[in-house]
């Protein structure tokens, strides 16, 4: 959700971005509204709050379908920051029914409709097989900005850069270097 974050910081002060790079950014077609019972949401409410070590959580976790890609750096990584300790267990630092919260609201913002708004270039960059923005719709999402481009990761899904950060950090390396320097 940070890219659609980034778009909606760029509409209430433009000009604030000299670029940016989405990476499979939360903005969809209307209807914007809140999901109360949006499938991600009742997931993230069943979620395990907490393991007997981060060692107990990496094994877990490695065996979810939505982790099984992850390059183990970044699992190690999401086991890092993702989880505190307390108590001798490691817990989630975000509770489920938070995360669940940011499901029911995250297309309810409506920044895909203001997309024409934005002027400064524009990298999308999505999985090669994504089950959220197959190459169609990032390169839709591509034309609604001014100066937008897409890029697709191959051999990605939807976490493409927990999945290939070697392949994600040549495209922004890529798209950085093509920014206008002031």
């Amino acid at each position: 959700m940070g890219g659609a974050t980034l778009v909606m910081a760029e509409l209430l002060a433009p000009g604030t971005m000299q670029g940016l790079i989405l990476i499979e950014p939360i903005m969809f077609p209307p209807p914007f509204q809140r999901v109360d019972e949006h499938p991600l949401a009742v997931g993230a409410t069943r979620r395990r709050v907490s393991f007997g070590s981060a060692g107990e959580a990496i094994e877990a976790f490695s065996s979810k379908v939505a982790f099984a890609g992850w390059d183990e750096r970044a699992l190690q990584g999401y086991v890092d920051g993702g989880l505190v300790e307390r108590g001798g267990r490691v817990w989630l630092a975000c509770h489920p029914e938070l995360e669940a919260d940011a499901y029911r609201s995250a297309t309810a913002h409506g920044a895909y409709a203001r997309l024409s708004e934005i002027t400064c270039p524009v990298l999308i960059l999505s999985g090669e097989n994504s089950d959220t923005h197959p190459e169609a719709f990032s390169r839709h999402l591509a034309t609604l900005v001014t100066d937008g481009s897409y890029r697709v990761v191959p051999g990605t899904g939807h976490f493409l850069p927990m999945e290939r950060p070697d392949l994600v950090a040549g495209q922004i390396a890529e798209a950085f270097g093509r920014l206008p320097t002031d």
